[in-house]
């Protein structure tokens, strides 16, 4: 069956202690400077989406649902790419694959695994990746004045 659109973003209000995201994974971070600094680990999909031509969605849990931007060009390694901020969108494409309902195209997994958040912004996101692809680190920068579609992605030490 063809999922729905997304969903809005609601307040996070109710995060942990230096957390913006309640179902962040917490556990101890590592020993010296820092001791005792919680590390905030989440999980996050590439989805390869055709829709009136092909771009990829990088999804990444945000509490209850997921932030998105769907990048317009090939992941590459180095290369400053053209993003756009999505809406929220359902947790459930974390794992999905198939058409989108409303004729929106279809979806296949390229990516999936689990990150850690070294910052977490309004205008500016910084991950390590841990997937099956992506292995290194990922930087969402918005570029203010040009609103949501006025994203750059950089992804690092690809694999």
């Amino acid at each position: 069956m063809p999922l729905e659109g997304s969903v809005g973003r609601p307040g996070l209000a109710s995060a942990p202690a230096g957390c913006d995201d309640p179902a962040a994974t917490m556990v101890a971070g590592p020993a010296g400077p820092g001791e005792g600094m919680a590390v905030d680990t989440r999980r996050f999909a590439v989805l390869e989406h055709r829709w009136d031509g092909v771009h990829w969605d990088f999804l990444v849990e945000d509490g209850p649902t997921l932030r998105a931007w769907a990048i317009d060009a090939p992941i590459v390694e180095g290369a400053d790419l053209p993003a756009r901020a999505l809406a929220a969108h359902r947790r459930i494409y974390l794992d999905y694959e198939g058409e989108v309902s409303g004729g929106r195209g279809s979806v296949r997994q390229w990516d999936r695994g689990e990150c850690t958040v070294v910052e977490w912004g309004e205008g500016s996101v910084r991950l390590e990746l841990r997937g099956a692809q992506l292995v290194g680190w990922a930087e969402f920068r918005g570029a203010g004045a040009e609103g949501p579609r006025g994203w750059r992605a950089r992804f690092g030490k690809l694999s």
